[in-house]
């Protein structure tokens, strides 16, 4: 089992602004959210689909909330339901994260608006990860425009002297907004790599 590449835990606060309590009365909407998501089958080859692991926030994250990526977005727009997919290439660098989030009529207008406000905020950031130092910067770039708003970001960081290079792509339709991070390490993003799986994703939010 792979974790989350730990940028990917970061760049999905961006513009999904987190998920609601996950009670028995959204289950249908989650299961329905599942059948949003991208499968192995749509991904590139070499990537391999992994088991979501359950966030838990620590205890430095939550004595840390000021830092600039951990900012809780959750009690500002919640989100209905979630639902996500993991893939990983077989050492565990280069990563896919698809999520999938459905709010309230009108609020995922509000979840995109909050994220480019954390995504203009932290253009630079500096972030201890497990331990680890992330420096990086964060970035807005052009990308084509698909469903009722589109947010696109790029990433570039390092690990332990490790560069990072990712996208971010953000796509809302209605009251779903579907977010795919990539992320390679020691490589340059494939942008129609990118631009090829948020297609995928976004024909398949109804």
């Amino acid at each position: 089992m792979h974790k989350r590449f730990a940028p990917i835990l970061l760049v999905l606060a961006l513009v999904t602004a987190g998920c609601g309590d996950g009670d028995d009365s959204k289950a249908l909407t989650e299961a329905t959210l599942q059948g949003y998501l991208l499968t192995q089958a749509e991904v590139p080859s070499g990537f391999t689909q992994q088991e979501v692991e359950e966030e838990e926030e620590s205890e430095e994250k939550a004595a840390d909330e000021a830092a600039c990526l951990e900012q809780d977005t959750d009690e500002t727009v919640p989100a209905e339901a979630e639902a996500s997919a993991e893939f990983a290439t077989a050492e565990g660098i280069s990563q896919i994260s698809h999520e999938v989030q459905a709010y309230e009529a009108g609020k995922a207008a509000e979840a995109m608006a909050e994220g480019r406000r954390i995504a203009d905020q932290c253009k630079t950031f500096e972030e201890v990860v497990e331990g680890t130092t992330m420096r990086g910067t964060f970035e807005s770039v052009d990308f084509p425009s698909m469903g009722d708003d589109t947010a696109a970001f790029s990433l570039k960081a390092s690990i332990t002297n490790v560069p990072l290079n990712g996208m971010m792509v953000a796509v809302r339709k209605g009251d779903v907004v579907s977010a795919v991070v990539f992320i390679v390490a020691n490589a340059e993003v494939d942008r129609a790599v990118v631009e090829d799986l948020v297609r995928k994703a976004t024909a398949k939010v109804a």
